[in-house]
């Protein structure tokens, strides 16, 4: 309701009421509202159009927050009304929104009951266990997820993984989030999800430097990310190798953390020991990890990544002119389009004449005339 308050102040339209009419159509409507609301004057409510419904919805609510009696509430349909300027803002039930807030402000759940709607009679009961801090609240709600949500809300705010059994659906996530607070890799044993366990090793571990502890994993792809992760604790590339014979593909990238409007790069279902070495590519900007690269897109990737990081032409060299197949699956040559990139980082035309290939080297060119005759 604050998007009303126009330039009408409270003290002009309490010292008299006819000023609204000598405002702008925005500034009296903002005024009507406001002499509504602090009068309790449904009547005025009519003035405001299709705000009406939820003038007089914000008028009787307070009327029964302050007398604490839900029966005030009644008067209110349960249809619909429009609220602040479009359709897709509205209160659902007016009446129902009114139960809640003398629920709320009287911290009295049986309030909740009035309500018939399952879905808004729920997130009643979610409201007072909150706002009470009583987990035992959490038991009359019906809708099976969100009476899961209830409890492991709890249960994570107070790291209490006994409550996370109550949690049904939501019981896997809700100890692995227990389990990092409270950084006890023994409690992610208890995760029958093997994704959830899994996860949980690896974030209650943090930066690994065992690798033993990769091998609790039981997904092929959380071993492989894992064992990674080792390699870039310990700064050592030759640990790459450990995830070498790991029959399975994963996500990899190349992201310089320093520079986030770096163009970055991210592949995948791609071998790990390749994710491995991107990491190290994009640790170090070395291009010897990109030469270590099997995939060919992949390698041309890195490649250009670390001569445009570098700003320097001479590292797109190391490809072949050849035609691949780029990650657009557009077939492209390597080195002329790495050569593109880097002119364009470098803001230097002189580089697009190394370019072999005739249509890249006029589009490099054109590149540049444009912007000298734009600026």
């Amino acid at each position: 309701m604050l998007m009303f308050l126009g330039s009408c102040t409270k003290s002009s339209y309490q010292k008299n009421a006819i000023n609204c009419n000598n405002l702008t159509p925005a500034e009296k409507f903002s005024c009507i509202w406001f002499l509504a609301m602090n009068t309790s004057n449904e009547k005025l409510c009519a003035e405001l159009g299709v705000l009406e419904g939820a003038c007089i919805s914000g008028i009787v609510s307070r009327k029964a927050m302050e007398a604490g009696d839900a029966n005030i509430c009644n008067k209110l349909g349960t249809e619909p009304v429009q609220f602040i300027g479009d359709y897709a803002n509205k209160i659902e039930n007016p009446r129902e929104e009114c139960y809640i807030a003398v629920a709320i402000k009287n911290n009295d759940e049986s309030q909740c009951e009035r309500i018939q709607e399952r879905e808004t009679r729920d997130g009643c009961y979610i409201s007072m266990a909150r706002l009470k801090g009583d987990w035992a609240l959490c038991a009359k709600v019906q809708d099976r997820s969100s009476r899961d949500f209830c409890y492991s809300d709890f249960a994570r705010k107070a790291n209490n993984e006994t409550l996370c059994e109550l949690a049904g659906g939501d019981r896997d996530s809700c100890i692995r989030i227990v389990a990092e607070h409270k950084k006890n890799l023994e409690m992610c044993a208890t995760i029958h999800s093997d994704y959830e366990r899994d996860r949980c090793y690896g974030r209650v571990a943090g930066n690994v430097t065992d690798e033993s502890l990769c091998y609790r994993m039981t997904r092929k792809e959380s071993l492989a990310s894992c064992l990674i992760s080792v390699a870039m604790t310990k700064n050592d590339e030759t640990l790459c190798k450990m995830v070498e014979g790991i029959n399975v593909t994963i996500g990899g990238g190349l992201f310089i953390r320093e520079l986030p409007n770096f163009e970055n790069t991210g592949f995948s279902d791609i071998p790990p020991i390749e994710s491995c070495y991107l990491s190290f590519a994009s640790k170090t900007q070395d291009e010897k990890f990109c030469m270590k690269i099997s995939t060919g897109y992949v390698k041309a990737d890195c490649i250009q990544f670390v001569a445009r990081f570098k700003k320097n032409e001479s590292i797109c060299f190391l490809l072949t002119n050849e035609t691949q197949e780029g990650s657009s699956s557009r077939p492209i040559s390597a080195r002329d389009n790495c050569l593109k990139r880097v002119a364009y980082e470098k803001n230097d035309k002189a580089v697009c004449e190394l370019i072999k290939t005739d249509s890249m080297k006029e589009e490099c060119l054109g590149h540049f005339a444009v912007r000298w005759q734009y600026g």
